[in-house]
């Protein structure tokens, strides 16, 4: 078993630190929620440190809004933020895997088929968006309960991995205990003096990644020794408008242009390059706008979601 955390902080800076107290992987956020959403320099930082990355979507729900929640439209519009964020903003390897969070103790009939419906649709979603002839271009993850991991998984085969909520007293933990992929429990003191966490032991296999110079989009490839200091860099444009309103219709997924290897010395970097003058940056340019998004924002993610 591999010993890992999940947190809602960003870790970049403690990376090192983490690998040296024994930890071996990471769970951040993917979110429209800016304040928790791991972003480029973050990921790049803790795949330099040596650690696995893993991430979960969450936008809620929150307190007393918890009853009707998960629905298909929600987790088609969940899916759809969460792969064009892996793919074109972290540049997730494909393969790894996208949990999706239920935090929350459903029991209900009702309230499960929503959790079934909406997995339905986050798979459909991103089998839709896929480019590999029927395949995940991205695996499921489901994070809640034990009741709801095992309807989710073994009960209705829509996710491949399951990650256990620490809440031992919700529905189904300790039958569940033992058959999931990831194991969440409560944090018994501070690490790398970071308290907001949760510990985790994981599975060989659960869906994690890490990021290689070849996975990073060519604004950050700036020298050879990026890594070193990639704390300070500039992440890539939110794929989110800065309002952190979703949209029922998320700008569509513009993959840029790959124009191959260049050489630099001995350092091979894949570049990407753009261009404004298409139609399809001109049509996301304005579904950008026409989503309150600012001109400066709205240059950048028309732009084939590269451009500065």
């Amino acid at each position: 078993m591999s010993k890992g955390i999940s947190t809602d902080q960003n870790v970049a800076n403690i990376g090192a630190c983490l690998r040296g107290e024994g930890v071996e992987f990471v769970f951040r956020y993917y979110s429209a929620a800016a304040w928790k959403r791991m972003e480029v320099p973050e990921a790049a930082a803790l795949s330099q440190a040596g650690l696995k990355l893993a991430v979960v979507y969450e936008d809620g729900p929150i307190a007393g809004q918890t009853r009707g929640y998960f629905t298909a439209a929600r987790g088609m519009r969940h899916a759809q933020n969460a792969y064009e964020f892996a793919s074109d903003v972290i540049h997730q390897p494909r393969g790894s895997a996208i949990y999706f969070a239920v935090d929350f103790d459903y029991t209900n009939t009702t309230d499960l088929q929503g959790v079934a419906d909406y997995f339905t649709a986050v798979r459909d979603t991103i089998l839709q968006q896929s480019s590999s002839g029927g395949q995940l271009d991205y695996e499921v993850g489901v994070y809640g309960s034990g009741s709801v991991c095992s309807m989710v998984k073994e009960g209705k085969n829509l996710a491949k991995y399951s990650w256990l909520a620490e809440s031992t007293g919700w529905d189904g933990y300790s039958d569940y205990k033992n058959k999931c992929d990831v194991l969440q429990s409560v944090a018994t003191g501070p690490v790398c003096q970071l308290k907001d966490y949760e510990f985790c032991t994981a599975n060989a296999n659960f869906g994690a990644f890490s990021l290689t110079l070849a996975h990073l989009p060519i604004r950050l490839l700036a020298s050879a020794e990026l890594l070193d200091t990639v704390p300070s860099v500039t992440s890539a444009p939110p794929l989110f408008p800065p309002s952190g309103l979703l949209s029922p219709d998320p700008l569509a997924r513009l993959g840029p242009a790959s124009l191959g290897p260049s050489v630099s010395g001995s350092v091979v970097h894949n570049a990407t390059g753009s261009s404004f003058a298409d139609p399809a940056d001109v049509a996301t340019y304005e579904r950008c706008k026409a989503n309150g998004g600012s001109e400066e924002y709205c240059l950048k993610i028309g732009d084939n979601g590269i451009g500065y």
